[in-house]
């Protein structure tokens, strides 16, 4: 929800390629501001006062004036207009638009449970006789009526190779493997298109980079990735990742959902999809799985700063909590969301701070310390590369 409302009234760039374009899209949110502050038809909306519309007009007026003077001439200070624009105008529209957008977020959560309870109970079908594949250099293309993915080569053939054959051994032997591996790709993609739709919902699937997970393995010997995917996991072969779908994810490695997971001992990476929901629940179920185990057990967590998310709250507030520290929005990168359908790793700044919460019960905490030297050089291996 909260990823919804940050949106409120209007989704900007902000990282614009040119004056020009940080300028559009300055007045775009400003136009915004004031249609949905003067909007009194949207049905369950809450009514803002009148001093409020007026400091609404009133802020947007004076940035429209401001664009016009010779201060409105570099990138950096147009965005610090927006970001002023977004706290005094954007606060009180999405205080309006809450009632609407949570109504929105709890049909939709009904829905989405309704369709996973249909898809459990119904068993896959082959799709093998309807799926055309085009190789090409770097890309295997699929194919079936209307719908389209590519994948890099190579990407998930190899994780088959260490897991699928294991899965498949009891099949019947009258498809080829060849056959079998093309399918279960093809409905691995089809479920993870159906989640994240075009590219704009990639970032639910966008990754902490390598060179974190290098430092990560070096100081606290993490090898596991608690949220992850076939199409974004970091490695082919060392001790897994949970996902979101074990009956797609699991011939390609995957351990099943992260909270259906329990492990007594060992250091783990959790990056979660940014949403206020998963991260209240991983809270629980890391608090949980570090007060049942005496051996060492360690959680290094990458969330967004959403000082008041009360998942984080839990996390910084608990016993557990060895050390904490933030990366810089801006200064700081993730991984691209279509990273499996490119042919190199592509990195994007991050918009947001992240907070990184290391979680470890006492035995934990000695074997796999948070000292300054690895918080530096955790920091260092997220930070946005210099050309």
């Amino acid at each position: 929800m909260r990823e919804i409302l940050d949106d409120v009234p209007l989704k900007v760039c902000l990282f614009p390629r040119d004056r020009r374009h940080a300028l559009d899209g300055l007045m775009a949110y400003a136009k915004a501001c004031v249609k949905l502050a003067l909007d009194d038809t949207l049905l369950g909306a809450l009514r803002l006062d009148g001093a409020t519309v007026q400091a609404i007009l009133e802020s947007v007026d004076h940035t429209k004036q401001w664009s016009r003077t010779p201060a409105a001439t570099s990138v950096e200070a147009i965005l610090d207009k927006l970001g002023n624009l977004m706290t005094v105008c954007g606060g009180p529209l999405r205080t309006k638009m809450e009632p609407v957008v949570r109504h929105v977020c709890e049909r939709l959560a009904v829905f989405a449970d309704t369709m996973a309870g249909r898809l459990k109970n119904d068993p896959p079908r082959a799709i093998h006789t309807h799926l055309v594949v085009m190789s090409r250099a770097d890309t295997v293309e699929f194919s079936m009526g209307a719908w389209r993915a590519c994948i890099a080569r190579n990407r998930l053939e190899g994780l088959y190779r260490a897991h699928g054959q294991w899965v498949d051994r009891n099949s019947d032997g009258a498809t080829s493997v060849e056959t079998v591996v093309r399918d279960r790709i093809a409905r691995l993609l089809m479920r993870y298109q159906s989640v994240t739709g075009d590219s704009k919902g990639t970032t639910l699937q966008a990754a902490l980079p390598g060179t974190v997970f290098d430092v990560l393995e070096r100081d606290f010997d993490v090898r596991f990735e608690c949220f992850a995917s076939p199409l974004n996991c970091h490695r082919l072969t060392p001790g897994g990742y949970c996902s979101a779908f074990p009956d797609t994810d699991v011939p390609f490695g995957s351990r099943g959902s992260f909270f259906d997971f329990e492990p007594e001992e060992g250091s783990f990476q959790a990056n979660p999809p940014f949403t206020e929901e998963m991260i209240d629940a991983m809270a629980d179920h890391i608090d949980g799985l570090l007060a049942g185990s005496s051996l060492p057990l360690s959680f290094a967590v990458f969330v967004p700063d959403w000082r008041d998310a009360r998942g984080l709250v839990k996390m910084l507030r608990s016993p557990s909590n060895r050390g904490t520290f933030l990366l810089e929005a801006k200064k700081h990168v993730y991984v691209d969301g279509a990273q499996h359908a490119l042919s190199k790793e592509t990195s994007f700044a991050a918009v947001h701070a992240t907070r990184v919460i290391l979680l470890q019960n006492d035995a934990g905490s000695q074997q796999w310390p948070l000292t300054p030297e690895k918080q530096a050089r955790l920091c260092a291996s997220a930070h946005v590369p210099t050309h």
